[in-house]
């Protein structure tokens, strides 16, 4: 199956290019972070194709949500508001299946470590097979992600080309899809956004 993860950004611009490369593309689930007021009508304009989804609010900078066109498998989902995580439970071509939106903090001295102590014991609850994605602000290579990949039995979809540019110089790999057997990666233009989105097709 196939997955759109991307971070759409608080800043204002147009996102009109994500919205069409969404529907050229056709996956089957949607991540989003920094979701603001502003992408509202993108939302809308997904909710022909993608009616089941779930808008979480997170910080300042915007929510994390997820879409979907699979059928949901059961009205089970979760919202931990201002947590940084939502996550849909749908119908897999494998079975049930919880596809789940990640946002986490700045590693230190921002919250990171504070926050993944929180969400990692909430997803190693949720029962069944599990699809990751989000903005983790870490390198792939971390014990942070190790952590969430062991937690729900995932591993990282590749390759791991750098996602988002620091500061607009130092160019870093921080956006993940994680999958029970991994995947492939491929990256997708910013469309206004200072981060890659990333369209990939995922081993259940």
């Amino acid at each position: 199956m196939s997955v759109y993860q991307k971070n759409l950004s608080f800043r204002p611009g147009d996102r009109s290019d994500i919205l069409n490369d969404i529907l050229m593309l056709k996956p089957d689930v949607i991540t989003f972070q920094e979701v603001h007021k502003r992408h509202l009508p993108l939302i809308n304009a997904l909710k022909k194709h993608y009616p089941h989804h779930i808008v979480c609010p997170f910080a300042a900078v915007g929510a994390v949500a997820v879409l979907s066109r699979m059928p949901l498998a059961s009205d089970a989902y979760r919202c931990e508001i201002g947590l940084g995580i939502a996550a849909l439970h749908v119908q897999s071509p494998e079975g049930p299946l919880w596809v789940v939106s990640i946002h986490q903090h700045w590693p230190w001295p921002f919250q990171q470590d504070d926050q993944a102590e929180q969400i990692i014991p909430l997803l190693a609850d949720l029962d069944g097979l599990k699809l990751i994605a989000g903005d983790f602000n870490m390198v792939p290579w971390s014990h942070n992600l190790d952590e969430y990949a062991d937690a729900t039995n995932t591993q990282l979809a590749g390759p791991f080309k750098a996602s988002f540019l620091f500061k607009g110089t130092y160019a870093m790999r921080i956006d993940h899809v994680l999958a029970p057997k991994g995947g492939k990666t491929f990256l997708r233009p910013c469309y206004g956004s200072d981060h890659n989105g990333i369209f990939a097709r995922v081993d259940l």
